[in-house]
């Protein structure tokens, strides 16, 4: 199966945001982890779309686009040096792409984890994959961390 051009964007994504989070995380840059966690979580939006047919694209994108901005800023506060009003702006932004899917869907909440549990199934190796960068992050920054005091 040959890879589309919008595949190897999604990858492309997935991998600079995975480098650039873990580079910026690891020198305490908090303008260097939003990107990196928006160019990661771009990626997974784009290799969903991808990998699967969207109905209605123009009713996801914009609560898509909400989702990565206030998780990708909430992942920078909680990892680096806090910022009270990126704080609320992040905590707006995911409560206004919560609420846009909510009244712009039909979903469930059993069409919903059964989504999340087929997604899981087919994908449980990058899953263990991300876990284990994140495991490893973590313990490396302690480490530095350690080594500092």
């Amino acid at each position: 199966m040959p890879l589309t051009a919008l595949e190897i964007t999604a990858y492309a994504c997935l991998f600079w945001g995975i480098s650039f989070f873990y580079t910026s995380y690891l020198k305490q840059h908090h303008t260097g982890v939003v990107i990196g966690s928006v160019l990661f979580l771009t990626g997974t939006i784009i290799f969903v779309f991808t990998r699967f047919e969207i109905l209605n694209f123009g009713t996801v994108f914009i609560p898509s686009v909400l989702f990565v901005i206030g998780l990708s800023l909430l992942i920078a506060n909680l990892l680096t040096k806090v910022n009270s009003v990126s704080v609320v702006f992040s905590i707006l932004s995911l409560f206004a792409g919560t609420w846009l899917v909510i009244s712009r869907g039909t979903a469930t909440v059993e069409l919903y984890l059964s989504s999340v549990y087929a997604l899981a199934k087919s994908y449980w190796i990058v899953v263990l994959f991300l876990a284990g960068i994140i495991f490893l992050a973590a313990r490396s920054f302690k480490k530095y961390n350690d080594g500092q005091n």
